[in-house]
C-alpha cells in the first residue's frame, strides 16, 4: 500500500513538473513577441535563440512523457495520450523544424496551442 501511495506522489510531483514547464513554455511564447519589440537585443540573442526551445523541450519532453505513462498506467485515462501526445509534439518539433518557415505570429499561437493541450493532459492525469 506505501509503495501504491508512493507511486501515486510521484506521479502528482511529475504533473506538477509538467504543468511547471508547459506553463513556462505557454509565458515564453506570449511574451517574447512583446519583448522583441520592446528590448530587441535581450530578444535577438536570449529568448528567441533555438537553443532556449531546445532546453525547454528537452526539460517538458520525458517529463511530460513519463508522467503520461505513469498516469495512465494508475488511472487508464486514454484522454491524457489524446492530449498530451500532439502537445508534446508540438512544443518539440515546430520550434526545431519549423522555426523559421513559420511567421512571427504564428509560431507563438501554435506553440500555445502545444502548451495548453500539456497543461490540459496534466490536469486530467492528476485526478
Amino acid at each position: 500500500m506505501r509503495a501504491l501511495t508512493l507511486k501515486i506522489r510521484t506521479i502528482f510531483n511529475l504533473d506538477k513538473i509538467g504543468i511547471f514547464l508547459s506553463f513556462l513554455c505557454a509565458i515564453h511564447c506570449l511574451l517574447t513577441p512583446i519583448l522583441m519589440l520592446s528590448l530587441p537585443i535581450l530578444a535577438r540573442y536570449y529568448l528567441a535563440h533555438p537553443l532556449f526551445h531546445w532546453v525547454l523541450a528537452i526539460l517538458i519532453f520525458p517529463t511530460g512523457a513519463f508522467a503520461f505513462i505513469q498516469g495512465y498506467m494508475h488511472h487508464q485515462k486514454k484522454s491524457v495520450f489524446y492530449m498530451g501526445i500532439p502537445g508534446l509534439l508540438i512544443v518539440s518539433v515546430v520550434p526545431t523544424f519549423f522555426h523559421q518557415s513559420l511567421s512571427h505570429w504564428s509560431e507563438p499561437i501554435i506553440m500555445v496551442l502545444g502548451s495548453v493541450l500539456l497543461v490540459t493532459a496534466h490536469w486530467i492525469n492528476r485526478r
